[in-house]
């Protein structure tokens, strides 16, 4: 799957892709902006790809050689809402995804997520929700909505301090940043084991559990520290 795509010369293409057995690569697509290239139409983010290319160890980037198309994701790709938390989780992907380390589970989460996106959904923002919340599992970075990180008392409403990058009760915090509603929508959804979360939230409970999301993975993984498909989806649909 292409992450990211950058033009190399007037008729090449740099891209940033990520596969189960090789974790994040970079491939040179030549040729691949000329009008009639061979890989015109299939290089395209937002769906699955079957790519063969050439392997060299003292190479840091490999010459694509063939590719095609093996899922297409068309309903993503037609709805704006979509293809924007589409293109945030791809971000996050090439963001924290590690380079020739074999990546199956994180590999297979994104298509799956990217399968239940693809469906009929009448609150996407659920799907990326989730979808932050088991990456930040698979990475190690698991928050913890339990309890506070300083009396250890069950929380009620919490306040994420970006200053130590733990969660507390608003008592010792004497503040609070994530409401009860939201932490349990965030607890909720880290715990659940289906992708087809299609509960009604409202938008204040949502847009407070990115902000905590967003705020909680600069803390912790450095080259999160700036999302530009996510800054894009808050000025479109915030």
């Amino acid at each position: 799957m292409i992450l990211r795509k950058i033009p190399h010369s007037e008729t090449s293409e740099i891209l940033n892709v990520i596969s189960p057995d090789f974790g994040k690569l970079a491939l040179i697509a030549k040729g691949s902006r000329r009008q009639k290239s061979q890989f015109a139409g299939i290089l395209i983010p937002l769906q699955l790809l079957q790519l063969d290319y050439y392997h060299k160890s003292t190479r840091s980037i490999q010459n694509l050689k063939e590719a095609s198309i093996t899922e297409r994701f068309q309903n993503i790709q037609n709805d704006l809402e979509h293809s924007t938390i589409a293109t945030i989780m791809t971000e996050i992907t090439l963001k924290t995804a590690q380079e020739n380390t074999e990546t199956k589970d994180k590999f297979s989460f994104l298509v799956n997520a990217f399968r239940h996106l693809n469906k009929p959904c009448k609150y996407p923002t659920n799907a990326l929700i989730r979808f932050w919340l088991r990456w930040l599992d698979l990475a190690g970075y698991r928050p913890n909505f339990s309890a506070c990180e300083h009396c250890k008392n069950q929380l009620s409403r919490a306040n994420f301090s970006t200053q130590t990058g733990d969660i507390y009760c608003h008592r010792c915090a004497n503040k609070s940043n994530i409401s009860e509603n939201t932490l349990a929508v965030l607890r909720d959804f880290q715990n659940t084991k289906t992708d087809n979360i299609d509960a009604q939230i409202n938008k204040k409970i949502s847009k407070e559990g990115l902000v905590f999301l967003t705020q909680f993975s600069k803390f912790h993984i450095e080259t999160m520290s700036n999302l530009k498909s996510l800054i894009i989806y808050n000025r479109m649909f915030s």
